[in-house]
């Protein structure tokens, strides 16, 4: 544990939290601090030709769809690109299967496909099926897939059956997802609605009579059991409960959100493709509604996202035919270390013994002892406050404070801590 060498000069909290909030602020709250946020990286191969949709599959690796080079294409977490050929034109959607596969929308040739982690292919068609973009598997262990074209849903089994949904609500339905419900959720880009189907067929819809639900494209199941979408017509982030209840929320950093994920953070992510290459952005939002925003000059004309195996969200570039990353999860181990390192260089006073009690939380949390972790970062959060008011002059003190303590509640919430 820290101490500060007895008889030696300290420097006052003042000058400590200055310190402290320009490492942890910086390190710990990216969106927060201008000028950093967490690390990009884009991966290019002449295989891929207008990356859309992006899927985690069973193999760890992610899989993606080619939309004008007519193939899947895979890239392992270390960035290595293979590509597969597939009959058929224009894949869309893709999504990992409830057979160990991955199935994905040929919207160019009314189909679906299907394809092993060895890449083997094979495709299905039926007559109902037209232009299918989003994809995804069900409750009931069948793949479920919009059809904008037809306006409907469709719903084929592993072996290949086919069956069609129509419903007077749907109007050009884009993705879809299934939701904690059992149901199976879906955007409807035609009537600024939200849709709802059941496994036997039933059909509601839902619209925002506030701020409005407008061109709604992505949708996901978000970490707090409701249902996550994209507005790009009014540049919003909506969400939607189990019994309809909707709630937008805008930020002048969100630019024709298109599609979301929930991330390994707690968070929702989601591609920012405006027309203006500096609104070509990674966004990410709170259950609470907190909005923050990424760029960097690889990401063009992003679409699809999804969570990787390795703590990154990992999204397509549709515009310049890379597959790119963000940095999204974050380690309580790491966290602990860089606070530390802020709030003891230079060290601070025995009196104040902030570092003591981070280095109490770092012990704690290598012998996986989550309560006593979290006692030690509520003290010292308490000291932060206490200590503020004494020492910090008037003016620099609650934003300094206010640093420490986001950073500290950040890593409490990673690790667990009671609220």
């Amino acid at each position: 544990m820290f101490t500060a060498a007895g008889g030696r000069k300290t420097r006052g909290f003042a000058a400590v939290a200055a310190v402290a909030v320009a490492t942890a602020v910086a390190f710990l709250l990216p969106g927060l601090s201008s000028g950093a946020g967490p690390a990009i990286t884009s991966y290019g191969d002449s295989s891929i030709g207008t990356p859309f949709e992006i899927v985690t599959g069973p193999d760890g690796a992610l899989w993606f769809t080619n939309f004008t080079k007519n193939s899947i294409g895979r890239i392992t977490v270390g960035g290595a690109v293979s590509s597969f050929a597939v009959p058929g034109s224009l894949p869309f959607g893709i999504t990992s299967g409830p057979d160990g596969a991955l199935w994905f929308t040929l919207t160019g040739s009314n189909a679906i496909g299907r394809i092993t982690t060895g890449g083997a292919v094979s495709t299905f068609t039926a007559a109902g099926i037209q232009s299918p973009i989003g994809i995804t598997a069900g409750s009931d262990g069948a793949l479920w897939f919009t059809n904008p074209a037809g306006n409907s849903i469709g719903r084929i089994t592993p072996s290949g059956s086919v069956t069609i949904y129509h419903d007077p609500s749907m109007h050009a339905p884009a993705r879809i997802v299934a939701g904690p419900d059992g149901a199976l959720w879906f955007t409807n880009n035609g009537n600024d609605t939200i849709g709802r189907i059941t496994t036997d067929g039933s059909v509601s819809h839902f619209a925002d009579p506030g701020t409005g639900t407008r061109v709604p494209l992505g949708i996901t199941v978000g970490p707090d059991g409701a249902i996550w979408f994209t507005n790009a017509g009014n540049l919003t982030i909506g969400r939607i409960t189990m019994d309809g209840s909707v709630t937008t929320y805008s930020d002048p950093s969100i630019h024709v959100p298109t599609e979301i994920a929930t991330g390994p953070d707690g968070a929702l992510w989601f591609t920012n493709a405006g027309s203006d290459p500096a609104n070509n952005t990674i966004g990410r939002i709170t259950t609470a509604g907190v909005v923050s925003s990424y760029g960097d000059p690889s990401i063009s004309g992003p679409d699809g996202i999804t969570a990787g195996p390795d703590g990154g969200m990992w999204f397509t570039n549709a515009r310049n035919n890379t597959i790119g990353r963000i940095q999204a999860a974050l380690d309580p181990a790491a966290l602990l270390a860089a606070l530390f390192d802020a709030v003891t260089d230079p060290p601070v006073g025995p009196g104040t013994s902030l570092g003591d009690k981070i280095a109490t939380a770092e012990l704690a949390n290598t012998q996986l002892d989550t309560g006593a972790t979290c006692s030690a970062l509520r003290s010292f959060e308490a000291e932060v406050r206490a200590q503020t008011g004494k020492s910090i002059p008037s003016g620099s003190g609650p934003s300094q404070s206010g640093g420490l303590l986001s950073a500290a509640d950040q890593i409490a919430g990673l690790i667990g801590c009671p609220t």
